[in-house]
């Protein structure tokens, strides 16, 4: 009985850093409350608070977990990460040509315009959305 109840609420707080997972890459730090993350679970703010005392508190669950393995981020992530070293390796050729640093650059760009273009979202170098805000230290409790 007592591994089913450890078990159910694995599964509760892994549906919550989930669902805060969505909701924080779909909008600002700012604009995601208790209130809408319960909505969007279909559950109460009860259940949220029995596993986070704060929203700072969720925001580091969610920065700390794993993304979901079939997520743009990890499909791309080989493509970001060859532009990436292309990029440290220009950096440190002192003569490298302005050409090989525009390739890198665009190499870069198109990975992440490819990634943004999957996830639904603006391009860096288009007009860049602003990053969420991280966690305030006030260590107040989430708006509900």
């Amino acid at each position: 009985m007592r591994r089913i109840r450890k078990e159910q609420v694995a599964e509760s707080r892994e549906l919550i850093v989930t669902t805060a997972r969505k909701l924080f890459s779909e909008n600002t730090y700012e604009s995601v409350n208790v209130r809408r993350l319960a909505d969007a679970m279909g559950r109460t703010t009860g259940v949220i608070f029995a596993h986070f005392e704060t929203k700072e508190d969720l925001w580091r669950a969610v920065m700390h977990s794993e993304p979901p393995v079939d997520s743009p981020l990890t499909r791309h992530a080989p493509e970001l990460e060859r532009a990436l070293r292309q990029l440290v390796r220009l950096q440190a050729i002192d003569d490298a040509s302005p050409e090989a640093w525009r390739r890198g650059w665009a190499d870069g760009e198109r990975a992440l315009r490819r990634l943004d273009d999957e996830a639904g979202r603006m391009t860096p170098s288009a007009s860049p959305a602003p990053a969420p805000a991280p966690p305030s230290t006030s260590g107040r409790r989430p708006t509900r």
